[in-house]
């Protein structure tokens, strides 16, 4: 499943949460846009911004 999408310049993140690679390859080659690299995120860093110093 897609969770989010980034743009950068010319270039687009999509962030996913699937059970493996090929479900994002199929996604992709379903809705024609290419996945030329994928990552697994290994570690999420959340940042507490309800702090003011």
């Amino acid at each position: 499943m897609q969770e989010q999408s980034y743009v950068v310049g010319n270039a687009i993140f999509c962030v996913y949460n699937a059970e493996n690679e090929e479900l994002i390859r199929e996604h992709s080659e379903r809705s024609g846009a290419p996945a030329n690299e994928i990552s697994e995120i290994t570690t999420v860093i959340k940042h507490n911004t309800s702090f003011v110093s």
